[in-house]
């Protein structure tokens, strides 16, 4: 399932870390998504889905003009 999902969006990912790293090293952006991989393994659900909401609204800070 994972996989599929990474199938289905690794253009737009892609894409987007070629214009983001603009702004940011590829080594900060691998340790923001860090935290992600990190409450993963704890296996609370809810706080799972409050870091990914949280990081997609924080790239919403990022302007890609």
């Amino acid at each position: 399932m994972i996989l599929d999902l990474w199938n289905h969006m690794k253009l737009k990912v892609m894409r987007f870390m070629a214009i983001s790293n603009r702004y940011f090293t590829t080594e900060a952006l691998a340790e923001w998504h860090l935290l992600l991989v990190e409450v993963l393994r704890t296996g609370d659900a809810d706080a799972a889905e409050q870091a990914f909401i949280e990081h997609m609204h924080s790239y919403k800070m990022i302007h890609l003009n």
